[in-house]
């Protein structure tokens, strides 16, 4: 668990708002806990009038952290939308500011074929930080898993989700 329930009050997860508010182990000057909000949300949500694939409570939010799973699902467009809203620096709770040391998105993805964006931007014009790994690399994943991806892909398949490489699909029909 990322957060353990115990530090969800009764009430603080909201799956109609799709919010989560959590204790951050901080105490106000009057020894009243400060409290974080997590927001997820799909990018098949749209409202109405949404043309860019996001929500349109997004739109007005301000984030300091934005996880992206599968990113390679979304567009150049809808990345730079949320990159608009890493404006959150932090809380005020009596007389003391909370700040944010930082902003960011963070991405996880499988591999795509290099005319995307997000290989365009991290892989070609070298922008943020970006950490390379293949299944093997992850010690959450068990070795028969990856034994069963070796066995069972070849080709671009096996390029992109065995060795991790940004391949493109022209050769496959």
């Amino acid at each position: 668990d990322v957060i353990p329930e115990s530090h969800i009050p009764d009430g603080g997860h909201n799956k109609s708002e799709h919010k989560i508010e959590h204790l951050t182990g901080e105490y106000g000057p009057n020894g009243e806990p400060i409290m974080s909000e997590i927001h997820y949300h799909g990018l098949g949500s749209s409202g109405a009038g949404s043309n860019d694939g996001l929500p349109r409570k997004v739109s007005g939010m301000q984030f300091n952290i934005i996880g992206i799973d599968e990113a390679t699902e979304t567009t150049e467009a809808q990345y730079t939308q949320l990159l608009g809203r890493l404006r959150y620096d932090g809380k005020v709770v009596g007389n003391k500011k909370y700040k944010i040391p930082f902003r960011q998105i963070i991405t996880c993805t499988n591999p795509a074929g290099p005319a995307h964006y997000l290989y365009q931007k991290f892989f070609e014009d070298e922008a943020g930080n970006r950490y390379h790994m293949k299944p093997h690399d992850n010690p959450g994943v068990p070795d028969d898993y990856v034994d069963q991806l070796k066995d069972n892909y070849s080709g671009v398949f096996y390029e992109r989700y065995v060795e991790g490489k940004w391949v493109g699909t022209e050769s496959v029909v």
